[in-house]
């Protein structure tokens, strides 16, 4: 599977070893935050999870996408509600993308108690001009989301666009942050050229297995971030079959001020969505 066989092998900036942590019963995860050290802008937030259990209450979001995306294999799926009034199954290989903007309370839990829930969910900044926008859903099934197969090796399209094909995310309008988030598979000796436009950041999020980035050898529970300058990057499966989520966009290079599920450009954005919350404006779950 090639899109341009030229790309170089060294584009590799950072190489980070992650760990799985099970913070309580019924849910594990490994998590990569954007920091200093591991800057992965417009990526907030990135962690692959397993889920049997109810983990969280409803809670609150604002300033940012929280996306979730099942993996194929996941035994399980995640039902989702909001006060949007979203009441959707997130299936295995489906994508459900809560861009919360302004504000909104959610909630995912097993749709059936004790089966395993696998995927990925990923916190996506939103620009400061796009902050406040209202609330909105956007969603793929996975037999929506297209797929490119070759010799040794398999590549689901689930945002953005590769090559032709391009995921029905990207389609629908509203979108603020555009992504791409690509699904790879790579048995030994497969490949996967990356092209990466300057100016655009990417990472390979392995999964599981192992392989290479460019030159650079990568396992299962490892993050690898490129280089922006527009080199690109060629993926190997090597060892064990290489499963793997890449991740491409434009970094936004803005301020973020945390505050608990909140992501704002300043502190009076934060005091502000803790008051509309407080005062029920983003909605309530029971």
């Amino acid at each position: 599977m090639s899109n341009n066989e030229s790309a170089n092998h060294k584009s590799v900036v950072v190489h980070h070893q992650l760990r799985e942590v099970q913070s309580r019963p019924g849910f594990r995860t490994v998590v990569a935050r954007c920091s200093a050290e591991l800057d992965l802008d417009p990526i907030l937030n990135i962690e692959l999870f397993h889920m049997s259990q109810p983990t969280f209450a409803p809670h609150p979001h604002a300033g940012f996408s929280a996306v979730t995306y099942m993996l194929p294999e996941s035994d399980g799926a995640l039902r989702n509600r909001d006060s949007l009034g979203d009441r959707s199954l997130i299936g295995p290989g489906a994508l459900h993308w809560t861009q919360a903007g302004a504000g909104v309370v959610h909630e995912e839990l097993p749709d059936t108690l004790g089966q395993d829930c696998w995927g990925f969910q990923i916190f996506v900044d939103l620009a400061a001009a796009d902050k406040q926008l209202a609330p909105t859903i956007l969603r793929a099934q996975a037999h929506e989301i297209p797929e490119i197969v070759a010799a040794g090796s398999k590549l689901r399209v689930v945002a953005g666009a590769f090559e032709q094909a391009r995921s029905p995310v990207t389609e629908l309008a509203g979108l603020a942050t555009a992504v791409d988030l690509f699904d790879v598979t790579l048995e030994p000796g497969a490949t996967l050229s990356l092209p990466l436009a300057a100016g655009r950041r990417a990472f390979v999020f392995a999964i599981d297995g192992s392989g290479e980035v460019g030159e650079q050898p990568i396992d299962g529970h490892e993050i690898v971030v490129l280089s922006e300058q527009g080199e690109g990057a060629l993926l190997r499966g090597h060892g064990q079959t290489l499963r793997a989520l890449v991740c491409a966009a434009t970094p936004l290079r803005q301020p973020v001020v945390w505050g608990g599920p909140f992501a704002m450009s300043n502190e009076a954005e934060l005091q502000a969505a803790r008051a509309r919350f407080e005062a029920g404006e983003m909605g309530q779950l029971s």
